[in-house]
């Protein structure tokens, strides 16, 4: 009776509360908490504690440190003998309380901030992963939306990622292209300059992380159809029961694959199993891997880019308006990650190590992240691939995600093309490439052109993905030639296939425009192997594209090779300059002016130009 009576206080209690008139419920909390001390009913005094607590700071921050008491007072019965949704609102409630008051924090003003929040997210989030395995997004949410302004303001608790996902109906957007258009001035006339506007320290693509079904079998035919072996794992056999991960690396090139194992296997109630999670990536969701699969298919979920400090990263991207996905999480002292949203599901993720040797360091397998194990017996592979040049996005609305990505990380325009740049007059999009201070990091984003005869292959992708997506991801290789040869000799036993190539006259045509640069034999070789060539002012670019890789005419691949306009890294590493969105008419700064290239470029050559519009980038569906 005794129990009954005192959770009916706290029921008032809580009742007042959440209609906000704090006042009133200050008696019932305070009744329950009586009837709890008389009984020795000690968990359901520790959460009439929280609900009074949580009532005092309701009445303003000048009583927040009235309600830390409360809190701190409760946290050894709590910690002893609450269950992990108990403990996780203890924390919710504490870190509210540091929050509501700077002062009382000690935090003077808005830009000392950040110390609390490292200290504070350490506590806190340990206990997301319990929470996503005991089903409780809510509380996850509610968690992260505490560190998530830099200003010390909670913002309001995130959608679930149950409930964030929608579906793509190209309906809602036709018609509204005009609205949301930017002012592009297409590519012969788009005049490039670098003003180093960068918001946070950007090095590099550090890796990227595909979502599936079937870690293995996708890791194996990527590893199989690129030349990348797996070198790292973490799996059942490494203790990892939340989700199988195989890293694939060529170079400087990561491809990481992730499918989730049964959310069952890591039940946080059940005694013969350690208290925490086994995830080795954090950011992990059971249920939004499996909706993320079920939507896209195959895809990419994560681009992530290596950064001198993950933590400034996200403060400073969520402050300039980047939507976040999961705050900083510091790993094994060594490595931390945070994330924000890029664009549709897909996340961009912030990578930095707290020792910058990593950089020049023999044996890179030691400085992907904690939790994954070497991998000896990959069969060895390489078929010359070396970095990422770019990862190119689809999206509803251009305008908007280029405001979007620009205005949270700083990056500055680094080409644009519009439908009668890369389109015809039945079908056609519109681009804008972003790029950091050097150019090594590259965001083309495509949008559908509407009101043609034919559907644009950009919407065709928008409705087979189910919304915004990586379309395709450019790879460098280090000898074009030996790629293809490998690529090929693999497309019919679970390698990758490629576009149709082009006719013999563009090959017949290709000496007035290379020769000078290709000799006859390399011609004869892309002829042979369907290559694409293309030439500006400061260089010659090899291409090929091919078929999607999944079912869905969604993501594919490009493989590039540029015949000089080498540069070096900040690290002295020599590498080819960017390309963009396979044109290869657009190409970083020389090394010499960083900063600043002026000149104007000609419109690719229209047989070019139709070769590409019969590659997955440009396809007319």
């Amino acid at each position: 009776m005794q129990v009954e009576n005192a959770s009916v206080l706290l029921l008032l209690a809580e009742i007042h509360k959440k209609s906000g008139n704090a006042v009133l419920g200050l008696p019932y909390a305070l009744a329950s908490l009586s009837f709890c001390q008389s009984f020795n009913l000690d968990l359901l005094k520790a959460s009439a504690t929280l609900t009074l607590a949580e009532l005092w700071l309701s009445l303003g921050s000048n009583h927040a440190k009235r309600a830390l008491s409360l809190v701190h007072g409760a946290f050894p019965m709590i910690l002893g003998q609450g269950g992990l949704e108990l403990r996780a609102r203890a924390f919710i409630v504490e870190a509210k309380c540091y929050l509501s008051d700077p002062s009382f924090s000690g935090v003077k003003s808005a830009s000392q901030s950040l110390p609390l929040l490292q200290v504070l997210q350490e506590g806190i989030f340990r206990r997301l992963n319990f929470l996503r395995v005991l089903s409780a997004p809510t509380r996850v949410y509610e968690l992260q939306s505490l560190l998530y302004d830099p200003y010390l303001h909670p913002s309001p608790t995130p959608t679930p990622h149950h409930h964030r996902y929608r579906y793509y109906d190209s309906k809602q957007h036709h018609g509204q292209e005009n609205d949301s258009q930017l002012n592009l001035v297409g590519f012969s006339k788009f005049v490039r300059s670098n003003p180093r506007s960068d918001r946070f320290k950007v090095h590099r693509f550090h890796h990227i992380e595909f979502w599936c079904t079937d870690a293995t079998n996708s890791a194996l035919r990527f590893s199989w159809g690129l030349g990348m072996p797996i070198v790292a794992k973490s799996d059942l056999s490494t203790g990892n029961q939340t989700h199988a991960s195989y890293l694939l690396r060529s170079g400087d090139l990561n491809f990481l694959f992730t499918a989730p194992y049964s959310p069952t296997l890591t039940r946080t109630d059940d005694p013969t199993r350690p208290n925490n999670s086994t995830a080795s990536i954090p950011t992990f969701d059971h249920s939004a891997s499996r909706d993320f699969s079920s939507r896209h298919g195959l895809g990419v979920r994560a681009v992530a880019i290596q950064v001198d400090d993950a933590v400034s990263a996200f403060t400073t991207s969520v402050a300039h308006g980047a939507k976040p996905s999961a705050p900083p999480i510091l790993l094994d002292n060594r490595v931390t990650i945070a994330e924000v949203q890029l664009y549709g599901d897909v996340v961009l993720r912030y990578v930095s190590y707290s020792n910058s040797s990593h950089v020049s360091d023999s044996n890179p397998d030691l400085w992907f992240l904690p939790g994954f194990e070497a991998v000896t017996s990959s069969f060895p592979l390489d078929f010359g691939l070396r970095r990422l040049d770019h990862a190119v996005g689809n999206v509803e609305d251009l305008k908007s995600a280029v405001s979007y990505l620009k205005g949270f990380t700083g990056f500055h325009e680094f080409a644009e093309f519009t439908a009668e740049d890369v389109g015809t007059s039945e079908s056609g999009l519109n681009s804008v490439v972003l790029a950091n201070n050097e150019e090594m990091v590259l965001f083309p984003m495509n949008e559908p052109v509407y009101g043609t005869k034919r559907k644009s292959q950009i919407q065709t992708y928008l409705e087979h993905n189910e919304g915004a997506g990586v379309q395709h991801l450019a790879l460098v290789s280090e000898d074009i030639f030996k790629t293809l040869r490998e690529m090929r000799s693999r497309s019919g036993i679970g390698g990758f296939q490629f576009m149709p190539s082009p006719p013999p006259t563009y090959y017949r045509n290709l000496k007035k425009r290379a020769g000078d640069v290709l000799t006859d034999d390399q011609i004869k070789e892309c002829e042979e192997l369907g290559i694409l060539v293309d030439r500006d002012d400061q260089g010659t670019l090899l291409q090929i594209f091919t078929k999607p890789v999944g079912d869905r005419p969604t993501i594919f691949v490009e493989i590039i090779q540029r015949v000089g306009c080498m540069l070096k890294d900040e690290e002295g590493k020599v590498h080819q300059k960017g390309d963009v969105v396979g044109l290869g008419k657009v190409t970083s700064p020389s090394s010499s002016n960083p900063s600043r290239n002026t000149k104007r470029r000609s419109k690719p050559d229209k047989l070019q130009s139709q070769q590409l519009l019969d590659s997955p980038l440009f396809m007319i569906l």
